[in-house]
């Protein structure tokens, strides 16, 4: 959850992913190599809102009938 700068004047993007329940350690998505502050920021509000929520729901899918599976009850 850290915007930082490297030492080759770019910038970086660390974003907290949870804790992975087995080993205990944080999850976490790095990303590299942004030339301004702004787009480091543009990216992290960008990991936040579509990579993480896409993750989260890959993780609890919904618990609703597909079609399919209603026409082959139906059947």
């Amino acid at each position: 959850m850290a915007i930082r700068k490297a030492k080759n004047s770019r910038w970086i993007v660390d974003v907290s992913n949870g804790v992975d329940p087995i080993t205990l350690n944080q999850r976490r998505i790095v990303r590299k190599g942004f030339k301004t502050k702004k787009e480091a920021i543009e990216a992290e509000q960008y990991i936040r809102g579509v990579e993480l929520k896409s993750k989260i729901s890959n993780l609890y899918p919904s618990k609703q009938k597909s079609l399919a599976d209603k026409l082959d009850n139906l059947i």
